[in-house]
């Protein structure tokens, strides 16, 4: 059983002091110290004699329950057995105003943002060795809840506990809050329990950390939680205003469960858990025990009905429905903190707004609502028709800065985008309003506070922005006067014009397809969501994010604290305890439509998957090899940025944004930036050694091991191949030659452009800081011409300084091995490029494709090698010597089974068979001919590219009425390819400008069968969600998706799919195509995503629908 399920029994009030007998069950601890060793345990009575009966039938073999197995947290001290060697929970008493205190602990600061970005570095080195059994050592050096045995706080406990004394109430109260500290949103009510145990688990089972297959399974994905499905529920009863549309039974069940979430939604507990092991030895040992026990009360939940179910409809029937329901009383803690508002807030993406409004008008009013000319967001009556509703749309903050608060409260529904939230001008208002440069959402609870007080502070607040130029301008004018004057009557809400939406109390909040902001970019603007206030808060969502980041994020949209999340450490997504009320938090809040897969219309709509496979021309392969060459010498810091762009040169040559070029250019470009990037390192370390040897100078005598760490970087590079031990030789070289220049003033010179990149010498030279994680790489900016005439005066200043002038020396010591470093990496990369590019040229000679250990001339490129030392080998050679040496035979460069791979499959002519369905457009030609398209008419765009317009244009030569969605995650390849649609006559909408514009392309594009626009092209990671695009019969994935988790990924792709792939197509079928680079990561990735698509996809009856492959 989990933790927080546990005792039910101790939930219902406090008991008596522990030291003192409990009446009604008789068992009291007691504790004895001898020596060292403390001796705990339970008696059914509070005598010696007890205490040695127990004592006794310990000793003669009874054997007791383990302390953490289920009993443990099922037994009640009422219930206790005379072999029990433990304390059960012990429910201590403490004052209403130690919760209040910690309430307001909480509620007066912003709660942290959760890093979305998973972290699966150390779920991959994870060693299986324990799995079998119980890895103590592991569960205390990785565990989050034990406390420090240092802690003063638990010392104390013991004492009291071994002299028999009761608990006193201080330290309740300073653990309770030391259990606390890290709680970000306060609950409605909350419960201290501690017990004490002899045990020889030194951590509870509940709070352990989670054995390897445990935790990759739970990092991956918890969809093996099946999330409840309302099926077999009642339905509730057609909304009254819904006459000439009805909800479906399935949706008519959601409804039901919605509305029983808000009308009795029943508390949600959670557990904060702490232990203190104490110092005993091997045997049992003490273990003290403590957790707070708190209740969130939160009205409302996440509905993941599928793709395509209706779930706007259903929510648009709970508005309906629940009208003239009574909302609850806002808390006390809150009452005048927030403007009361009567409407529902829907958060949507911004190509959404238009949707949500022609949802409206079907089912409540009858017919398409739109904004009408000059009403400035407002649609009231009568253009709201029967339903009698006054709705805001929000797209940008053109309406908000017209409205007082008062105006705004007094909407029904106010539809806003999620990206107005962080505009430049809403963000100014909001640090105006604040009257602080950070403008936090505390300070603005606390100036909503004050204006409702009736307290306007001078020159605090400007109440009317339109009346001043600017907030610094003290001048107020009559308007500012008289809205303060309003403001002190207590009306404020009448005075404030353009309000922020943080100000009020909605009586609902509904995020729509908020997993799209579950993604790394979103994390710095988590804040606004988690502060919204209102009675009821909705999410909506096919595809709710199911990994440990994405269960937490989804809870702090609800203000609930899911316990064991701490940010400040990598293990916490893998312990128990967090596992543990991440699964109960979807049992509780989540309802999903039943049935197989993710898309509501799997059960009448085919779906029909095709794969191109793709064969890039010898210089994009030469390209893709490079940056796969040095995606493997990146640190983990930058290796998500490199796969990135390795997975985009899958799709275009050029991975870093430019268009104007061919591949040919492309590896000029690359092999001159590599030797950039050499002579960047060259000149850095020329120049790192002179620093060096002139603070030697200055700061002699110095003690022997104060360059330790470049003499290990001198000896790990001679040991690195011979390309290292190049690197390492000319940088003694270099050593040698500072010794020289370092004498006279012949080192002013080539110092004038030095800059280190050590923190602390650049804060003794005055210069900025740089961004952290800045690549060596990177160029730094040049202003610092100062310096050439103020090197002496600097010297002079650490000679001075000596205790300063060592933690300076090392740091650029440091500096200066990382530089080596950079420089062999740097020469490895463009030697490894050339040699590709000499390998794949038609020019190579026989001599160039020979194998270095057999002496194999001619090498076939499918048979022939190239280790990352840029030595050729034939494979089966190559294989032998890394399976034996683990080393290259050349040089002596280490070397892993990932070095053993062809460099490419031979690129031989295969023309696809006529009854294909789909043909590979890079492998119907010759080599030759593949090398000429590099410089030909697609020569900018590249293979994929090339390959993808001839599809488009000959769907749509098969199907004149054929409408196309096209899907890519970056910008920058979403610019190339409308260029490419554009040159080559393909008519392409793009989704870009305010809400309305997006919402303009799409309605068109929907609805009109005659547009000659029939390719809409979509990120798949921002516009992949919501939107009804019926009209398309084509999905085209032009890469798979990336995201923080494969089955995060997965679930976008999903939801680019089911913008088709729903009801409401009329279609028979849907044809989804992927374009695949071979002998790529590409291929690897398309396969295991196609793979878990098709479990999700009607439970696998889409993969038996068909699917097209050519090769």
């Amino acid at each position: 059983r989990e933790l927080g399920n546990a005792d039910s029994s101790a939930a219902g009030g406090a008991r008596s002091p522990p030291a003192q007998p409990d009446s009604a069950a008789g068992d009291a601890p007691a504790a004895s110290a001898r020596g060292k060793k403390r001796k705990f345990v339970t008696m059914r009575d509070g005598s010696e004699a007890g205490l040695k009966r127990s004592k006794k039938k310990h000793q003669h073999g009874a054997k007791s329950p383990e302390p953490d197995s289920d009993a443990e947290d099922a037994a009640s001290s009422d219930s206790m057995g005379e072999k029990g060697l433990y304390v059960s929970w012990r429910t201590e008493p403490f004052s209403q105003g130690m919760f209040e205190r910690m309430v307001s602990r909480v509620t007066d600061r912003d709660p942290a943002s959760v890093a979305l970005k998973a972290k699966s570095d150390a779920l991959e080195d994870w060693d299986d060795d324990d799995d079998d059994g119980d890895s103590e050592d592991m569960d205390i050096s990785e565990n989050l809840h034990r406390v420090e045995q240092k802690q003063p706080l638990f010392k104390v406990l013991w004492k009291q506990l071994g002299e028999g004394r009761p608990v006193q109430p201080h330290f309740v109260s300073s653990v309770f809050t030391h259990i606390t500290q890290d709680c970000r949103f306060a609950p409605a009510s909350a419960q201290f329990q501690w017990r004490a145990v002899k045990t020889k688990r030194r951590v509870p089972r509940c709070m352990r950390v989670l054995k390897a297959a445990e935790a990759r399974r739970w990092h991956k994905s918890a969809s093996d939680w099946a999330l409840r499905a309302n099926t077999h529920d009642s339905a509730a009863r057609q909304p009254p205003g819904f006459e000439e549309h009805s909800l479906r039974p399935e949706q008519l069940r959601s409804l039901k469960w919605m509305i029983d979430r808000e009308t009795n939604p029943g508390s949600f507990q959670v557990s904060w858990c702490s232990f203190y092991d104490s110092e005993s030895g091997k045997g049992k040992q003490l273990r003290f025990d403590a957790r707070v026990k708190a209740k969130y009360d939160v009205r409302g939940g996440i509905l993941a009905d599928k793709i395509g179910y209706g779930k706007t409809a259903t929510v648009i029937g709970l508005i309906d429905s629940t009208r003239k329901q009574r909302d609850p009383e806002i808390p006390k803690i809150d009452r005048q903190c927030f403007f009361p508002c009567k409407a529902t807030l829907i958060l949507v993406p911004s190509n959404l707004v238009g949707q949500w409004m022609r949802e409206i008008g079907k089912f409540l009013v009858g017919r398409e609502l739109s904004v009408p000319f000059g009403g400035k967001g407002w649609i009231r009556p009568p253009h709201t028709g029967r339903s009698g509703l006054t709705i805001l749309i929000v797209s940008n903050v053109s309406p908000l800065k017209d409205l007082t608060a008062a105006e705004l409260s007094a909407a029904d529904i106010v539809i806003c985008t999620y990206r107005l939230l962080w505009s430049s001008i809403y963000l100014a208002r909001r640090k105006e309003l604040c009257y602080s440069g950070a403008g936090s959402l505390k300070a603005l609870r606390e100036r909503t506070k004050s204006l409702l007080s009736g307290n306007v502070p001078p020159g605090i607040i400007n109440l009317n922005p339109g009346g001043r130029k600017s907030i610094e301008d003290p001048t107020e004018d009559i308007h500012d006067m008289s809205r303060k004057n309003l403001v002190r009557e207590g009306r404020a809400a009448e005075a404030l014009k353009f309000p922020l939406l943080e100000m009020f109390w909605w009586r609902r909040i509904v995020f729509d397809e908020f997993h799209e902001l579950a993604t790394e970019g979103f994390q710095e603007k988590q804040d606004s969501l988690q502060h919204f206030r209102s009675h009821y808060r909705w999410g909506l969502t096919g595809t709710p994010p199911l990994h440990p980041q994405g269960v937490t994020f989804m809870s702090s949209l609800f203000r609930i604290e899911l316990p064991g999340w701490q940010p400040n450490h990598e293990q916490w997504q893998w312990q128990a305890l967090h596992k543990s009320n991440c699964k109960r938090f979807l049992q509780h809040f989540i309802r999903q439509n039943g049935g197989p897969g993710l898309v509501a219309a799997a059960s009448h709509i085919g779906l029909e998957e095709h794969e191109i496979s793709l064969r890039l021309t010898r210089r994009e392969r030469a390209l893709y090899m490079a940056q796969a060459h040095d995606v493997s010498a990146d640190d983990k810091k930058n290796r998500t940025e490199a796969f990135v762009r390795l997975l985009k040169l899958c799709s275009h040559f050029s991975s870093d944004g430019a268009r104007n070029h061919d591949a040919k250019h492309e590896c000029h470009r690359i092999t001159e930036q590599k030797e950039k990037r050499i002579r960047h390192a060259e000149q850095a370390v020329a120049n790192g050694f002179i620093a060096i040897k002139l603070m030697e100078r200055t700061l002699a005598p110095l003690p022997d091991t104060w360059r330790r760490e470049l003499d290990q970087c001198l000896v790990e590079l001679d040991a690195a191949g011979d390309q290292a031990k190049e690197v390492a030789n000319w940088g003694r070289e270099k050593q040698r030659q500072a010794i020289g220049l370092s004498s006279g003033d012949i080192w002013v010179g080539p110092l004038e452009s030095f800059q280190p990149r050590d923190a602390n010498f650049r804060r003794f030279l005055d210069l900025p800081p740089l961004a952290p994680g800045m690549p060596l790489s990177q160029h730094l900016p040049r202003a610092i011409d100062r310096l050439q005439m103020d090197w002496k005066a600097h010297l002079q200043k650490l000679a001075n300084d000596r205790a300063r002038a060592m933690p300076i020396l090392t740091g650029q010591v440091k500096e200066q091995a990382s530089w080596l470093r950079e420089l062999a990496e740097a020469r490895s990369s463009s030697a490894f490029f050339r040699r590709t590019l000499q390998l794949l040229s038609d020019a190579a000679t026989e001599d160039a494709r020979t194998c270095a250990v057999c002496l194999e001339e001619g090498l076939s490129l499918d048979q022939m090698a190239i280790t990352p030392c840029s030595h050729v080998f034939c494979m089966s050679c190559l294989s032998a010597t890394v399976e034996q040496f683990k080393a290259c035979s050349i040089c002596r460069r280490a070397l892993t089974a990932k070095d053993v791979a062809p460099v490419v499959e031979e690129m031989k002519s295969s023309a696809p068979s006529a009854s294909s369905s789909s043909s590979s457009v890079a492998a119907s030609g010759s080599a030759k001919e593949q090398e000429d398209d590099d410089e030909g008419m697609y020569g900018k765009y590249g293979t994929k590219i090339r390959a993808l317009v001839e599809k488009l244009l000959q769907l749509r030569a098969e199907d004149s009425t054929a409408k196309i969605i096209v899907f890519t995650q970056w910008d920058d390849l979403k610019l190339k390819l409308r260029d490419a649609f554009q040159e080559f006559g393909l008519p392409v909408s793009l989704l870009q400008g305010a809400a309305n514009q997006r919402d303009n392309v799409i309605y068109k594009w929907q609805n009109d069968p005659t547009s000659s626009q029939y390719i809409l092209l979509l990120s798949l990671e921002q516009s992949a969600s919501g939107t009804n695009l019926t009209a398309a019969n084509h999905v085209v994935l032009v890469h798979p998706m990336v995201a923080a988790t494969k089955d995060q990924a997965v679930r976008f792709e999903m939801q680019a799919i089911g913008r088709a792939w729903r009801n409401g197509q009329q279609r028979d079928k849907v044809h989804v195509w992927r374009f695949v680079t071979k002998d790529t990561v590409e291929e690897e990735i398309t396969r295991a995503h196609r793979s878990d698509l098709a479990s999700l996809a009607n439970g696998g009856v889409a993969a038996a629908a068909g699917s097209g492959r050519a090769s």
